[in-house]
């Protein structure tokens, strides 16, 4: 697990180290990155907890930002099975932010198109439709840590 997280903690700090300075394409290819890097390890965490044998059917609940989480997994599961483009950029940003920024944001899109089922469609609304993606980036490092703390592997 420790690897995952690293090259997640990688991938995203590449990500925060260009967002200032440079445009929507070569911003996005570190976000890609990082985001693929949180699909890894969401579920490799997932089936250490199945093979636990736990009674509830995800690992996020009691986490720091599961619902995070939560939603990311419906965002990633629409992007895969749907095809659909879960992200966009705007011109503006959100404070807080370090100076100097660039007064461009990726975001998550503020709906997704239906899927076979609506699971985390909630979370998805609450904590990431219109949110800037770096900020989940952030929350989703501070659940996995979480998780990987109390021995979910």
């Amino acid at each position: 697990m420790g690897t995952l997280i690293a090259g997640y903690e990688r991938a995203a700090q590449r990500f925060y180290d260009v967002i200032n300075d440079l445009g929507p394409t070569e911003t996005f290819i570190p976000l890609f990155e990082a985001l693929g890097w949180a699909y890894s390890i969401d579920e490799r965490l997932q089936q250490g907890w199945k093979s636990q044998a736990n009674a509830d059917e995800f690992w996020y609940d009691g986490f720091k930002h599961g619902d995070v989480a939560k939603g990311f997994r419906f965002a990633r599961n629409r992007v895969h099975h749907q095809w659909a483009n879960a992200l966009h950029t705007t011109s503006g940003a959100i404070i807080p932010r370090e100076i100097p920024f660039r007064l461009m944001e990726w975001r998550w899109n503020s709906e997704l198109p239906p899927g076979r089922n609506d699971r985390f469609k909630e979370e998805y609304e609450d904590r990431l439709a219109d949110h800037p993606v770096r900020v989940t980036l952030g929350e989703l490092q501070e659940c996995f840590l979480d998780a990987a703390n109390e021995g979910l592997r």
